[in-house]
């Protein structure tokens, strides 16, 4: 990725960039499907999850507010247990981790289960954290490349909202909610600050997406990305569109009715 971007002309890596990795991350053929759903659902899953939340809230706008009492209670049930922050697009951080800042593999811990399993602790001292990977059997732990010193092998399994490293439960640093989202500090207000704030929450989320994500790929010129390679990108960006667009209409509606 930094290869790339230094022979594209920039000093720092990007989106485009991190799409050449579906190159790379698979075996067989019969994988290649899942690896490009994965990249391409990880560009697109933070504005998806933003979407899916402004489309609740306006669901429960709608819902008459004797109904929405007796369903508070349920309501309450946080599920989303994998709402972690990522870092470097690869890494959860452990929180209170006693060797200090540690960040570990998003695509190891997908792949944990409440079984223990050998792992390694290493600081990398190209990106000057700690980071821990599991061990997969038969393959070689190569230190060398991934400039890791310091090397300690240490036992993790899964837990709810984190991982259990040596026998102590640690969690994982979640994203910052947006106050707007909270949909039970929305049932307390009147109607029309509800829908002000439910359109404040939609253009805060279209623009961090256009910014972060729809810049970079408008008049992309990576060189090493094929016309394959965009395609892909361009069906994610459509299909992102006409959810936001899908939400504009329903948001517009709402307004059109308490009018």
């Amino acid at each position: 990725m930094q290869t790339s971007a230094y022979l594209n002309g920039r000093s720092e890596i990007n989106l485009s960039d991190y799409l050449l990795l579906i190159h790379s991350f698979w075996n067989d053929v019969e994988c290649i499907p899942n690896v490009l759903n994965a990249f391409t659902s990880s560009i697109s899953d933070t504005v998806l999850k933003g979407l899916s939340k402004i489309d609740k809230s306006i669901r429960q706008l709608m819902t008459p507010q004797k109904q929405t009492a007796q369903q508070s209670t349920p309501s309450r049930i946080n599920s989303d247990n994998n709402d972690f922050a990522e870092y470097d697009y690869f890494y959860y951080l452990v929180e209170n981790y006693p060797a200090g800042d540690t960040y570990f593999s998003k695509w190891d811990y997908a792949a944990l289960t409440n079984q223990t399993r050998d792992g390694v602790r290493y600081y990398d001292s190209k990106r000057k954290k700690n980071i821990i990977h599991t061990l997969v059997p038969g393959r070689p732990f190569d230190a060398k490349s991934l400039n890791a010193t310091n090397l300690t092998k240490v036992n993790i399994q899964r837990c709810q909202n984190g991982a259990i490293i040596d026998g102590t439960p640690y969690a994982f640093r979640r994203k910052v909610a947006h106050p707007t989202t909270n949909s039970e500090l929305l049932q307390t207000l009147p109607v029309y600050q509800r829908v002000s704030l439910i359109q404040d929450s939609f253009k805060t989320c279209v623009e961090k997406w256009e910014k972060s994500v729809t810049a970079i790929w408008t008049d992309c010129d990576n060189i090493f990305l094929s016309s394959n390679d965009l395609a892909l990108v361009n069906k994610m960006l459509k299909d992102v569109n006409e959810q936001i667009k899908t939400i504009e209409v329903k948001l517009n509606n709402v307004v059109m009715m308490i009018k």
